[in-house]
């Protein structure tokens, strides 16, 4: 696993920091082009050097409403006479309603974690920290059941939006929820088909889409305190002071025909918030973790911390 972090001015600057990072980590660069959208489609080699994991960035400029922000996308393959949303195997969800990644022109602190087979992308805006995560997830199941588990998860539903917004909708992949009917800030390709992971919907437990364990649940309101089955915001340190990781489990919500545990989101674990606050790191045995807060949240439940090395 490789990791880095820098600032850079602006979501297209990011871009370009993002594609140099990952063609130093072994990931090919497919599609790489600039004008008023800038496309970025990369491949990462997986863990055998000879697999092909397909991610895609768009970018979003609308200056007189303050959008910069990237559209995200998963694919099964690359064609180069495709158009972005066209690539075999993309999301089936429309724009402007898919994974998008909230991002401003001014100045954007960054980490970049990586390995071959996933990129996680934390981006500092203002003291708000836009995460998104690309690539494929540790499954539970063999490749005959789940051959391609690939995720892509951003910050918002859409892309035409301020990262300045502190509504309902907006959140980090880890723990994904939306008011908007049938949006999804994050997929999942379960076998042939793309399926949205949402933990709550409208202010109620979303049960018809995929879920992401320890953060899903009740209550239906990530800054309400219950004693609904969500127990995660009780959770304190260990006796000795250190702070428990919990795995990110995706599995099948509880109204899904098809009942799973599909894997783990790889190199990111829930972690209760008491003492630390985000960009803290940690340090457990030989490795370093960074602590990062759900885009404006700060609540107990609103962390994550990121395996860097």
């Amino acid at each position: 696993m490789a990791y880095i972090t820098g600032t850079c001015t602006g979501h297209l600057a990011l871009l370009a920091a993002l594609q140099t990072f990952l063609e130093s980590v072994g990931w090919t660069t497919k599609r790489s082009t600039t004008g008023s959208e800038y496309e970025y489609i990369a491949m990462g080699p997986g863990i055998s050097g000879a697999d092909a994991i397909y991610i895609g960035i768009k970018s979003y400029t609308d200056a007189a409403n303050q959008y910069y922000n990237w559209r995200l996308r998963g694919y099964t393959g690359y064609s180069s006479g495709l158009s972005f949303d066209s690539q075999p195997g993309s999301i089936s969800h429309t724009a402007p309603s898919m994974p998008s990644l909230l991002l401003t022109n001014g100045t954007i602190q960054y980490w970049f974690i990586a390995d071959t087979r996933r990129v996680i992308i934390v981006a500092k805006c203002g003291t708000s920290y836009e995460c998104a995560y690309l690539g494929l997830i540790l499954p539970y199941a063999p490749t005959s059941q789940l051959p391609y588990p690939l995720c892509i998860g951003g910050s918002h539903i859409a892309y035409t939006i301020a990262y300045t917004d502190q509504s309902y909708n907006h959140f980090a992949f880890w723990n994904p929820q939306s008011n908007v009917g049938g949006t999804c800030p994050a997929w999942m390709l379960c076998g042939a088909s793309w399926v949205g992971i949402l933990n709550r919907y409208s202010n109620n437990v979303c049960m018809d889409r995929l879920n992401i364990w320890p953060y899903s649940g009740y209550p239906a309101s990530e800054e309400s305190p219950s004693t609904g089955s969500l127990e995660f915001w009780q959770v304190r340190e260990n006796i000795d002071g250190s702070y428990p990781l919990l795995p990110l489990i995706i599995h099948s919500g509880s109204s899904l025909t098809t009942k799973a545990l599909y894997g783990e989101l790889s190199g990111i674990y829930a972690i209760p918030k008491w003492e630390e606050l985000a960009e803290d790191t940690l340090t457990i045995g030989s490795d370093t973790y960074l602590v990062v807060q759900s885009a404006f949240r700060t609540t107990n439940r609103a962390y994550a911390a990121i395996k860097l090395a």
